[in-house]
Formats: C-alpha cells, sequence, structure tokens
C-alpha cells in the first residue's frame, strides 16, 4: 500500500502543475562560447543527465576548452538533470534569456525561453553577445532517460528547434528549425 502512495505522489506531481517541472537557475550570461564558434544565430537546447554530458555542454558551448571546467554548476544528479539552452550570437550588449518552463509530455522535453533584446532607440554596448541559460530541474516527476526529443519555444509557445535528444546538439542531429523551413 505504501508504495502505490508514493507512486501516486509522484505522478501528481507533474500532474499538479500541468506537467510543467520546476526549476532553478544554475547559471546565465552573455559568454558562452557556443555563439562565437555558431555564427548563425540558431538556438540551441541541450540536456545532461549526469556529470559527463555536463561537463561536455560546459567545454563545447560555455568555455570552449576541453579541460577548462572552472565555475562548473555543482549539480545532485540523484535527485537533478540539467537543461541548457543557447541562443547564439548577439550583435550588442542587453539580450538575455532566461528558461520559464520545463514540461515533459511523455518522450519530449519541452522547454519554454523568454528572449530580452535591448529596448529599441537605447544605446547598447557595440560588442557580441553570446546568452545562455542552465537550469536544473528535480528528477522526481520526471523522466530524463525516456526523453527522446528536445523541443525549444519561445515565450509565445512558437517552436525554435525541434530534434532527437539522443545526439549531442542539433548540428549533429536531424532537426526542425525557424531558419531551416524558411520562416
Amino acid at each position: 500500500m505504501r508504495r502505490a502512495i508514493v507512486v501516486a505522489a509522484l505522478i501528481g506531481i507533474g500532474a499538479a502543475n500541468g506537467g510543467n517541472l520546476p526549476l532553478h537557475l544554475l547559471r546565465s550570461g552573455t559568454d558562452a562560447a557556443y555563439g562565437i564558434k555558431n555564427t548563425k544565430a540558431v538556438p540551441e537546447v541541450v540536456v545532461a543527465r549526469d556529470e559527463g554530458e555536463l561537463r561536455r555542454i560546459w567545454a563545447e558551448d560555455m568555455s570552449g576548452s576541453y579541460g577548462e571546467t572552472a565555475g562548473l554548476p555543482r549539480v545532485d544528479w540523484k535527485a537533478e538533470f540539467v537543461v541548457a539552452v543557447f541562443i547564439g550570437m548577439r550583435p550588442s550588449a542587453g539580450y538575455t534569456i532566461e528558461i520559464t518552463r520545463i514540461r515533459q509530455e511523455g518522450n519530449v522535453l519541452e522547454v519554454t525561453v523568454a528572449e530580452a533584446r535591448p529596448p529599441a532607440g537605447v544605446m547598447s554596448a557595440d560588442l557580441i553577445t553570446s546568452p545562455y541559460c542552465i537550469a536544473a530541474c528535480p528528477r522526481d516527476g520526471a523522466a530524463p532517460e525516456k526523453v527522446l526529443t528536445l523541443k525549444l519555444l519561445d515565450a509565445e509557445g512558437k517552436t525554435l528547434v525541434e530534434r532527437a535528444a539522443w545526439a549531442y546538439r542539433s548540428v549533429d542531429a536531424p532537426q526542425k528549425t525557424e531558419a531551416a523551413e524558411g520562416r
């Protein structure tokens, strides 16, 4: 009987908030190596289920160096998994990205983001930036090991990227993007 109550409680976690997973910010900023290496400004979403996957994200998309782990967020891998979003190169200061919602629907992990841009008519520093956001979600109420598809949505619900989760990132996997579809 006790097991049934625990299972029902865990299933209820996702259902109680409409399938949205609680999240907490690990790190955000504007200096990811991702945007410098990927000048097409195509957004990217990746998931890390263990420390090895997070180290790869950190090496390839954050520091740009495989030996560099300074600033790597600490994560309780038994209790959490990590989602990271990179929006690519931006032409000036004033751009930021925030993960506003993470939702698992079956084998699809949907990540919704809000991008802030510099206000029109306001001067901003003329330097190239590469905004990113990294958040952790509890494994309770989620099944990150069952995720087969990653879907990145903007604040209005429009799909920015949809791709297979098994490949490390979009360039490694077939994908649907706004740019690829000519929108």
